[in-house]
C-alpha cells in the first residue's frame, strides 16, 4: 500500500485550507444577511460573524491556522446546536455545520503543512 508523501501532503493540506477558507469568506462576506440565520442575531452574531472572517483569511494563508481552525469548528459547533435546537430538518442545514466541523477540527489537529505562513514563520 502507498504511504503519501510528505509533498502529498502538505498539498492536500493547502487545498483544504484555501477551500475552506474560501468557503468561509464567501458565505460570511457575500451573504452577510445570513449569518443571522447561521449563528443566531444580535451582537453576539456580528460579533462572531467578525471573528470568523478574520479566522478564514488566517486559514486561507495559513497563518496561525491551528488557532483559525479551533475557532471555525467552535462557531460550527454552536451552528449546529442552533440548527437542531430550531428544530430545522437535518438534511438542509445542520448538515452544512457537520461538514465544516469536521473538516475544520481535521485542520484543528493536522496544522496548515508546508505551504503556509505558520511553516515559513518557523523557519526563517
Amino acid at each position: 500500500m502507498d504511504r503519501p508523501t510528505r509533498p502529498g501532503i502538505d498539498t492536500g493540506l493547502l487545498i483544504l485550507r484555501l477551500g475552506l477558507g474560501l468557503c468561509f469568506l464567501l458565505l460570511f462576506t457575500l451573504k452577510q444577511a445570513e449569518s443571522t440565520a447561521v449563528f443566531g442575531g444580535g451582537l453576539a452574531s456580528k460579533v462572531l460573524t467578525v471573528v470568523l472572517v478574520v479566522a478564514a483569511l488566517c486559514l486561507t494563508l495559513g497563518f496561525l491556522t491551528r488557532l483559525a481552525s479551533g475557532l471555525g469548528a467552535l462557531a460550527w459547533m454552536w451552528s449546529l446546536y442552533l440548527g437542531i435546537a430550531s428544530r430545522q430538518p437535518f438534511y438542509n442545514f445542520p448538515v452544512r455545520a457537520v461538514l465544516f466541523l469536521l473538516a475544520l477540527l481535521a485542520l484543528a489537529f493536522t496544522g496548515a503543512g508546508r505551504f503556509s505562513a505558520d511553516h515559513m514563520r518557523r523557519m526563517g
